[in-house]
């Protein structure tokens, strides 16, 4: 079965119907490339991430942190048990 002219002419219509409408929902290469353009580069991310903390160095912020808040626990009762010592020196001296 040999196809005519018009039965090429249809087919031609659907394929490029069907190719076209397939493709309109596709980004143009140019609003592809101004989409990559805002993209960090890879040497930007880079960068970025060389500047982060890395797990040693929050491991040893913690061990600073825990040591820190035990001196200060440590001091605050030092200080309160010489505030208690005053005051009872000063009680014992206004009762005499």
């Amino acid at each position: 079965m040999s196809l005519t002219t018009e039965d090429l002419q249809k087919i031609d219509k659907l394929v490029t119907g069907v190719v076209s409408g397939a493709t309109s929902g596709l980004a143009t290469k140019s609003e592809m490339q101004e989409a990559m353009s805002r993209l960090a580069t890879k040497a930007e991310l880079q960068e970025a991430v060389s500047e982060l903390a890395t797990k040693t160095d929050l491991d040893r912020m913690e061990g600073r942190l825990t040591t820190s808040i035990g001196l200060l626990q440590r001091d605050t009762f030092d200080r309160l048990d010489q505030h208690e010592q005053r005051i009872g020196r000063l009680e014992k001296s206004l009762t005499k």
